[in-house]
This record gives structure tokens, sequence and C-alpha cells, in this order.
């Protein structure tokens, strides 16, 4: 994961690099404070986009405000999307 990150840095995975860092060392205060901090930052920029008319908003929705689409929503967010 740490060589990926090098090739395509993003705070997605860092972020999941801190959860699995500190998932081998739970009592590390330094790793838990930095893994929250990439958290919060990471949920700021959370977007999701409609497939269908390409609408973006933070917040997962069932019925797209854009175009009124049902279930367009990938069950990931674009960073997700963008990386995979």
């Amino acid at each position: 994961m740490a060589d990926e990150l090098k090739r395509h840095p993003s705070l997605l995975g860092f972020e999941r690099l801190a959860e699995a860092r500190l998932a081998l060392n739970p009592g590390d205060e330094e790793l838990s404070s930095m893994s929250a901090l990439l958290k919060g930052h990471a949920r700021k920029l959370a977007r999701y986009r409609c497939s269908k008319c390409g609408f973006r908003t933070r917040e997962y929705h069932w019925n797209c405000p854009g175009c009124s689409g049902w279930d367009t929503y990938p069950p990931r967010r674009i960073e997700e999307l963008d990386s995979a």
C-alpha cells in the first residue's frame, strides 16, 4: 500500500494506510491522532457523483437531486472510483 501511495498519493489512500497501521499498533497515540485527522479531512472532501447526469453531492441520495434518477449513485465516493 505504501508503494502505491508513492506512485499515486491521495488523501483517501493515506487515510486507509493510517487505519491499517493503527490496527497493528492500537496503542500508538500519535498514529491514532493522525488517523483521526486524515479521516476528518477525507470526509470533508467526499463527493458522490450521479452516473446518469454527473450531479455531485456530499451526501448519498437514492434519488438524484439533479436529474431525479433513482439509484444512480455508485455505492462508493468519487475518490474511490477515481482510484479504482
